[in-house]
């Protein structure tokens, strides 16, 4: 019995760690999209269609869908991005935020008042090393903080000047004041898709019930926020309550073998 036990207990804490994947679909506009509404500019440059999540361990998984890549909005307009965080280079990818604590958006959906100061307050976020590159890139793992808000986010009007995108939105980490966890991650593009690969091992978003999770290009012409519940995968779930089922039967079997009267039939 009690080896049985703590192999329940074993599958309790395996599942805990598991979780089944989940697709956001891209209802977020937020703040301020002058009245263009979810797409500021070309949607076949810069649309973002859904965001998908998957924990597997303490290794998660962000799936960016979206137009915006390589020969579609990467490296646009660089005449209007900055010198100090755009680089003249034109659009960039930006940085993935995450919330230990759940997402927190401003207002109702789609959220049209939702920025770096009146929305989820981010405490980690994923940094990529080189924000041009179509194909691949290094990148860091950081933890920011959040006792006067976002205060370690750059904006999108950071790295565009003289045009209209979406301002006041979180597009990258402020490297400078936010702590470095290391290089736990990396970060993939093609074929309409960013991906994000990173282990939250000894984190606060480790073991969090639910996790709050946002991307955007340097621009912010279109956002994507919502939110990822980790739950236990259903296999597993089944084999936690198959164990269950058999200390039921043995309980009852070992009433009955000591007289114990609640067991009669």
């Amino acid at each position: 019995m009690k080896k049985l036990l703590a192999a329940c207990a074993l599958l309790v804490g395996s599942s805990a760690a598991m979780a089944a994947p989940v697709v956001i679909t891209d209802t977020y506009i937020g703040s301020d999209d002058h009245g263009y509404g979810d797409v500021i500019g070309a949607a076949s440059e810069f649309d973002i269609q859904s965001m998908e999540v998957d924990l597997v361990g303490t290794t998660m998984t962000v799936t960016v869908n979206t137009n915006f890549g390589a020969g579609n909005g990467l490296g646009t307009f660089p005449s209007y991005t900055t010198t100090t965080y755009g680089q003249g280079k034109g659009i960039g990818f930006g940085d993935l935020f995450l919330s230990s604590t759940g997402w927190d958006p401003h207002g109702s959906a789609p959220y049209m008042a939702d920025d770096y100061t009146t929305g989820t307050v981010w405490d980690y976020a994923i940094s990529l090393a080189d924000r041009w590159n179509g194909v691949s890139s290094a990148a860091t793992l950081y933890q920011l903080h959040t006792a006067n808000g976002n205060t370690d986010v750059l904006r999108s009007e950071q790295f565009v000047k003289n045009a209209i995108f979406r301002n006041g939105q979180e597009v990258a980490v402020k490297t400078s004041s936010a702590i470095s966890l290391g290089s736990v991650a990396n970060v993939l593009t093609s074929g309409g898709q960013v991906v994000f690969s990173f282990d939250i091992a000894g984190t606060a978003l480790e073991g969090a019930s639910a996790i709050g999770l946002h991307w955007a290009m340097t621009c912010g012409n279109d956002t994507i926020e919502g939110q990822f519940s980790p739950v236990p995968e259903p296999s597993t779930l089944a084999l936690v309550l198959f164990g269950f089922s058999i200390m039921g039967v043995a309980s009852v079997r070992r009433r009955k073998l000591h007289g114990d009267p609640l067991a009669q039939k």
